[in-house]
């Protein structure tokens, strides 16, 4: 095994390469970079195919070189999923058959996993092969594994192009792969190639990326190439929740006062004896910058008795009131009643 590097960008560093370092065996890894904006639709529609890096699938692995037979991919990351896409020509009819059971022989892709990144051959736990057929759902991924690994959350779609080929969009869970928390610069052992069908139920061509010594890719580890996480999607900018304002309650306007009035009360004597009468006046002024109705009332004490007033009062039983009209801001008079000393308090 030789030594790989790989130099992803760091933001806000100078110089910007930052170099990760890892055991592989002599190929320039794949190097997923960001994900973000991918409809797993099978079109390879998206900017993103655009500016990132196509990796071809050039050894011939199983079966006899064909003319027009070609196949490249690339593969990108995200927290959520692995995602490898890949473009397919071909020169004669698709094929596949949902009764196969060996997929392989049908127009099909593998994905090789080995998570440990150990090459150590024979399957063991976190190892396996993934198998995606044209004209196939994702319900009949086939999956070959020492453990570890699901086809669970998998999103597979791939799209004919009339002519020429198919492709092929896959998002894998970082957890169908048992990678709990992928990072930048973590680094698995992995393979890809591609099934060409002779139209027979038979494969007649197989491509693959990096293993050119057996083709043996489906039961060992040995003569994979290598994949190292590039640069993270930049996480997505949380906006902070704005906070809830508190309600301000509306002051609640101040009760307007009455209108400002002047109110006293005179007596004609300061004693009386019983048979007395007495002379009450209320003396009245309107101190508010308004006109309002001007009505007074008084109670008599139980000991007197009610004998006449002025102004047109009304008397029922111990009350005495009068309704004096509306009285100008300022205006000022005085409402009078006379009561006999009756009784003794």
């Amino acid at each position: 095994a030789g030594v790989c590097a790989v130099a992803t960008p760091t933001p806000n560093v100078t110089p910007s390469p930052v170099v990760t370092v890892f055991a592989c065996t002599g190929a320039t890894p794949v190097v997923p970079t960001c994900g973000s904006g991918i409809v797993v639709d099978g079109n390879l529609s998206e900017a993103i195919y655009g500016s990132g890096t196509w990796y071809n699938d050039n050894n011939v692995d199983a079966g006899s070189a064909a003319a027009g037979n070609a196949a490249k991919f690339q593969a990108h990351w995200d927290p959520n999923n692995l995602y490898i896409s890949v473009s397919v020509l071909k020169a004669g009819p698709l094929y596949t058959t949902a009764t196969q059971s060996a997929f392989w022989q049908n127009d099909s892709i593998d994905v090789y996993w080995n998570r440990s990144d150990s090459h150590g051959g024979a399957f063991g736990n976190g190892d396996g092969q993934l198998t995606f057929e044209w004209g196939q759902p994702a319900s009949n991924i086939f999956l070959s594994s020492g453990g570890g690994m699901s086809t669970a959350g998998i999103q597979y779609q791939y799209a004919t192009q009339p002519g020429v080929g198919w492709t092929v969009e896959i998002a894998i869970p970082w957890g169908d792969l048992g990678v709990a928390a992928p990072a930048t610069g973590n680094a698995f052992g992995f393979d890809t190639d591609v099934n060409f069908s002779n139209g027979q139920n038979s494969r007649q061509e197989q491509l693959t990326w990096f293993n050119a010594v057996d083709g043996n890719d489906y039961n060992s580890t040995a003569h994979y190439g290598n994949m190292v996480l590039g640069t993270a999607c930049a996480p997505t900018p949380t906006a902070s929740p704005s906070p809830t304002p508190t309600p301000t309650a509306s002051p609640s306007p101040s009760p307007s006062a009455t209108p400002g009035m002047a109110l006293v009360k005179s007596a004609s004597v300061g004693v009386a004896t019983l048979g007395d009468t007495i002379t009450f006046c209320l003396q009245w002024r309107n101190d508010s910058h308004s006109s309002v109705p001007m009505l007074l009332w008084d109670t008599l004490q139980p000991y007197l008795s009610y004998l006449g007033c002025d102004h047109g009062c009304a008397q029922a039983g111990q009350l005495v009131d009068w309704n004096l009209g509306v009285a100008a801001p300022g205006a000022t008079g005085t409402a009078c009643f006379w009561a006999k000393v009756s009784g003794y308090p």
